[in-house]
């Protein structure tokens, strides 16, 4: 995989609030009351600043064209995830990243979905004519793959801006909420399929399915192998 420097639109933006409390809506982020459902992942609140892979990185060659709904290439570095050391990766157009493949439809459902190991930053239907960007940050053994959305709806409602970290050495998942914005609730999950799942469905962490309040602006969540969270 080969990133190239180039200017960013949307570059330079900081988080402005963080939310982490455990109760009810953005508060499932929290590690005290939010842990993993499973002994593969588990989940607490992410201490990763916001990272724009669209200051560093360049767009993908995703468009509305059928044929090129998913973009798939190599992992930078070494990252294992369930266990499995993972060499591709394949990103869809509509908020999901899988390993082998990943579901490339705009239908959310569910999960488990597709028979993939996947991470579901936002599974809605997202404009595939603005395409996330992809790059590598950090030195080794401390890089990260970052992958972010500055996005909108099919139907151009909506303003959309979060990420998603792969970590190198940690083997860590990060999903990042830069601003989340709607007319209505579609912007925080009621339309979106938020989380993350192994290919055999035996382990899933699903943060929502059609969820008001699932996700949000400066919502920052992390899954980490549970032998080292």
């Amino acid at each position: 995989m080969i990133f190239t420097r180039t200017a960013g639109a949307f570059g330079g933006r900081a988080v402005t609030s963080i939310r982490t409390a455990c109760a009810g809506a953005l508060e499932r982020w929290a590690a005290s009351a939010c842990g993993g459902n499973g002994a593969t992942m588990v989940r607490t609140a992410s201490n990763r600043a916001w990272v724009d892979a669209c200051v560093t990185g360049v767009p993908l060659p995703l468009t509305d064209d059928p044929g090129a709904a998913v973009w798939r290439a190599s992992m930078p570095f070494p990252f294992a995830l369930f266990g499995r050391a993972r060499d591709e990766l394949t990103v869809s157009r509509h908020g999901v990243i899988g390993f082998g493949s990943a579901p490339a439809g705009e239908a959310n459902t569910s999960l488990p979905a597709g028979g993939v190991d996947a991470i579901f930053a936002f599974w809605d239907s997202i404009d595939p004519t603005l395409a996330p960007c992809a790059s590598v940050v950090g030195a080794a053994p401390d890089r990260a793959l970052v992958l972010t959305w500055h996005t909108r709806f099919t139907d151009g409602t909506g303003d959309l801006h979060f990420s998603a970290v792969l970590a190198e050495s940690m083997n860590t998942v990060d999903l990042l909420y830069r601003a989340m914005s709607s007319p209505d609730a579609r912007a925080t999950g009621s339309a979106a399929t938020v989380g993350m799942q192994r290919r055999d469905g035996a382990w899933v962490d699903t943060l929502g399915v059609n969820t008001a309040g699932a996700v949000g602006t400066g919502a920052r969540v992390r899954w980490a192998p549970a032998s080292t969270a």
